[in-house]
Formats: structure tokens, sequence, C-alpha cells
């Protein structure tokens, strides 16, 4: 797979949803493990709001896990009952930068639940495409991206759009998502477009050592994904070396 300089990625992620939640209290020797790791910390917390046939209203906010975060809130870890996440945001610096950082944090995680587990492992990553374009003119999406938007004036401008298709891969459990779409302009002269990709398997060992062997087949799906919906005019832009 080709690598690139101006990689567009704005926001990289592995994350691991379990089948059946866990305890919070199960979880407190991980969220101090990992809190001498990252500089910050905060809680991530849910409210349950309650409207009585009175009309009167009640909530209840109630914690759900905890976020980790480096100095500049790059690297960021999400510990909920119901798995663990791993991101980073641009600049992005390699695949080996992030997976370093989910095996370091996941042997953690996987400490004190004991035995096999069961859930979705994922790999999802974001790219802002910044397009060159000029005021007003239309922009030919179909130059750019392989998933595109038929009009039937072929001259017509948009504003926004938004799609996604969910398809499944070669191997049992494996589904791809794709979002893409506009996306608000960074760059003077430019559309900004989003293209995301998801890729996931259901009913994994989460816990187990196959797990590494999984999280590189997510990947090389992911690479392949990207490397087919985008054009080899959009390529040009991320500068190939």
């Amino acid at each position: 797979m080709p690598t690139y300089r101006k990689p567009p990625i704005t926001e990289a992620v592995i994350g691991i949803q379990l089948a059946e939640n866990v305890e919070l209290e199960r979880l407190e020797k991980v969220s101090e493990r990992l809190g001498k790791l990252y500089a910050r910390q905060q809680p991530l917390l849910t409210a349950k709001l309650t409207v009585m046939p009175d009309g009167k209203t009640s909530s209840v906010v109630q914690k759900v896990g905890t976020q980790f975060m480096s100095e500049d809130g790059a690297d960021i870890t999400f510990l909920k009952s119901d798995g663990i996440v791993i991101s980073r945001l641009a600049p992005y610096l390699g695949w080996g930068s992030l997976e370093e950082r989910f095996l370091r944090d996941w042997k953690i995680w996987k400490k004190p639940l004991r035995g096999s587990r069961s859930g979705r492992l994922g790999v999802r990553y974001i790219n802002r495409i910044d397009v060159p374009c000029s005021l007003g003119a239309p922009v030919k999406i179909e130059e750019y991206f392989r998933c595109s938007i038929e009009t039937p004036d072929p001259e017509m401008n948009f504003l926004d759009y938004h799609f996604r298709f969910v398809t499944p891969l070669t191997r049992d459990g494996v589904i791809l998502i794709v979002n893409s779409g506009t996306a608000p302009e960074q760059i003077i002269d430019h559309c900004s477009f989003v293209l995301d990709i998801d890729v996931g398997h259901d009913h994994v060992d989460v816990t187990g050592d196959a797990l590494v062997g999984e999280i590189a087949m997510l990947r090389n799906e992911k690479n392949m994904a990207f490397e087919t919906y985008v054009t080899a005019t959009a390529k040009e832009l991320f500068e190939a070396l």
C-alpha cells in the first residue's frame, strides 16, 4: 500500500465494544494505571431525564467511564463499561504509534476481565479531503471519489450532501461502513469533503492474543477501502512517497 506525505487523516481510532458490559468498579485499577500514562483525565457522564405525568421532571447524572488525554489533547483513550477506544487526532503520527499505544492500554484494560470476552473490534479512519474549487463553481465529485452522487444536471451545484453505505466483506462478520459528504471549508479556495471508513469484526475474542492479528487484518481492509474509493487525482493531493 502507498504512503503519503500529506495524509488527509483527521482522526484514527481502534476500539473494542464488549457484548456484555463490565461494572465500572472492576475497572478502577485500570483507570488508576491509565491515569499515570496521560496528562489529563475527566469523567464521562450521561444524564437521564424523566418526565412525570404531572409534568414535573427529574434527572439523574451517572458516570459511565473516564476520558484520558495527552497534554496537547491529540492522544485520547475512552474507558467505559462497554469497552475501550483509543483515538489519535491530527497530526497523524503513523500506524506504528497508534497500534503501540492501543496494545499498551489494551493489556492494562484486559487484565481484570479474567478469561475470554466477546465483542466488536473496529478500526476507523476519518479523512478530510480539501479539493481546489472556485466560489460558485460546481465540483466534479467523480474526479476525486469513486463513491459519489449523480444529479440530473451535470452542472448543478450543491451546498451539502451526505451518504452512507454498509457492506459485508469477504470474512464472516467483517463489515465495512463508509460515510462521505461535504464538510466545513478549512482552506481558502478549497471545498472540504469527509471520507469516513470504519471496518469492524463482530464476535471477536477481544482479550485473546489473536487480537493483534485481527487488528492487522482490519487495518489492511481499511487501507484497501481508502485506495478503492479515492481516485488518482485525489491521491495527488496527498503526495505519495
